[in-house]
């Protein structure tokens, strides 16, 4: 069962959930976040695209992936803290 310490830390990053569902960007705390696609052509001329969230303050941008739903998934995953 998790403490009260840890308790209160989640209740704190649920209040600052962007608009977008996802976790404020772990580098300025900023919540104005966008979905990035960019296409990438290919020798083969079968276009695949690049996935990517992205903080609107300071630019840090989270993993690339083919799916935009795998790109999210990443950006909320993060590091336990020491």
């Amino acid at each position: 069962m998790a403490d009260q310490n840890e308790l209160e830390k989640q209740a704190e990053q649920v209040k600052k959930v962007s608009k977008t569902g996802l976790l404020p960007c772990p580098f300025c705390g900023s919540i104005e976040l966008s979905g990035i696609t960019i296409p990438v052509p290919r020798a083969d001329e079968k276009e695949k695209k690049f996935h990517f969230i992205q903080c609107e303050h300071c630019f840090c941008t989270g993993p690339n992936r083919f799916e935009m739903k795998e790109a999210r998934h990443l950006w909320q995953t993060r590091a336990e803290e020491a």
